[in-house]
């Protein structure tokens, strides 16, 4: 029992003898020894700092004074702290330079739960909270203390085993921590009420039994707040569609862990595709990675996420690997794919890129370049077209620019009969002449 003593109604000789030796009387009352040798202490700083810089000062001066820069020095290990676990990951630091730094804080400060407390709310968390691993014993038990510690950054990792298994603690760790079952007892792993804390708030639940994973409940809960959960859930609800549903809406590729039957899910392949289609067709049954509508709702995503249709590819070629190159030999797929992204051309079959008629439209639409303005359309497009005289000189004719041309062939760039005919034309179609007639033209 903690005992308090006033010293207005309790007096020293009022205390046993033993308990009379911890104390020194003062005026008005008694204080502990230790109290008592501060006090002394800065009684005597101050009449020497009088002395010395002719001015009157008190020994609550002087405490202040101790207590200033003491707190100027642990605020600037806090902000060292910071500092530290905050840049290791651009590489300024590595892991022993960390574990060093944080072995060089004073004992007393480790003891200091207020001082902790702050140290562990800034910087990186996965770094800054290693400062707990080197607190003395009788903190790890301290159950006041790692409730705080819970409530700011969850690591009870650092706590007693005891303590890892309070359920206060461990859910109060489940708001900031999400592998806080990876460090909690397995009587918290296996408690329904602590793992449905967890996946509500998109915790791991990789440590929970296998029957809290095949709890609906907290399988609704963990792949609608924490989509890669979908991979730990019991088979069984891996074949759920509403299970499913939840983590797909989020992340597409998360149907590689469908059941086989809701992989051929039209609805979730949609929504797969309309989510993340970049590899997430892949993951569809083979029907789905054939059908129409599924091939033609990842061309929009791919157009909308990987760049703009008319000659800035981005990454739209990447989205455009996963078509299914079965459609691409379809020309009425391809037309249709085109109303989306004209550049859908470029990854049809030869014959479909060997249709003038298509490819004319295509040129009417297009800048004429692609990959930011390096790389010019026909190089995409079969000899057949590039070499072609009449279908050129055709194109010329129907308005379309010289500039858009500048991918023919070199052999039809060197023909002088064909420069003369084009330039006829349009006198800028020297632009896609050779350099050697470029050079004759100027004299």
């Amino acid at each position: 029992m903690n005992e308090k003593f006033d010293s207005h109604n309790l007096k020293l000789e009022d205390l046993s003898e033993k308990r009379q030796k911890e104390f020194t009387p003062v005026e008005d009352g008694f204080v502990r020894n230790e109290a008592a040798q501060v006090l002394a202490e800065a009684e005597g700083l101050a009449q020497i700092a009088s002395s010395v810089e002719k001015k009157e000062m008190s020994s609550i001066d002087v405490l202040h004074g101790q207590a200033n820069a003491e707190q100027w020095e642990r605020d600037k290990m806090i902000k060292s702290i910071e500092y530290v676990t905050t840049y290791k990951t651009n590489g300024n630091y590595t892991e022993k330079d960390i574990e060093k730094f944080l072995g060089k804080i004073p004992e007393e400060w480790l003891a200091d739960k207020g001082f902790l407390l702050q140290a562990i709310s800034r910087g990186d968390r996965g770094y800054r909270d290693r400062i707990l691993g080197h607190i003395p014993e009788n903190l790890k038990n301290d159950r006041e203390f790692f409730l705080s510690v819970a409530r700011v950054s969850g690591a009870i990792q650092y706590a007693s085993e005891k303590l890892r298994g309070d359920k206060e603690i461990v859910l109060a760790a489940a708001n900031s921590n999400p592998s806080v079952l990876q460090y909690a007892t397995e009587a918290m792993r296996t408690d329904k009420e602590v793992v449905l804390a967890v996946a509500r708030r998109g915790g791991s639940i990789t440590e929970a039994p296998e029957n809290l994973r095949g709890d609906r409940e907290i399988a609704l809960a963990a792949v609608g707040n924490n989509p890669y959960m979908l991979q730990y859930v019991s088979k069984e609800l891996q074949g759920d569609k509403e299970v499913v549903k939840l983590a797909v809406r989020r992340d597409g590729h998360m149907m590689e862990y469908a059941s086989q039957e809701l992989r051929g899910d039209k609805e979730l392949a949609m929504l797969a595709v309309q989510t993340d289609a970049s590899g997430s067709i892949e993951r569809l049954s083979k029907e789905m990675q054939e059908d129409e509508d599924v091939n033609l709702a990842l061309i929009k995503f791919g157009t909308a996420v990987g760049g703009r249709a008319m000659g800035y590819s981005g990454s739209f070629d990447n989205y455009m690997s996963g078509v299914s190159k079965v459609l691409l030999q379809d020309k009425s797929f391809v037309s249709k794919a085109m109303k989306i992204n004209p550049e859908v051309l470029i990854f049809a079959s030869e014959e479909i890129r060997s249709d003038k008629t298509i490819v004319q439209d295509f040129l009417i639409e297009h800048r004429g370049y692609r990959n930011n303005g390096y790389t010019t359309i026909l190089a995409y497009f079969p000899d057949s077209i590039r070499e072609d005289k009449e279908f050129i000189l055709d194109t010329l004719r129907k308005g379309i620019k010289p500039e858009k041309l500048f991918g023919i062939s070199d052999k039809l760039k060197g023909d002088m009969g064909f420069i003369a005919e084009a330039v006829k034309i349009n006198p800028e179609a020297i632009k896609i002449a050779s350099e050697e007639i470029k050079k004759k033209v100027n004299g």
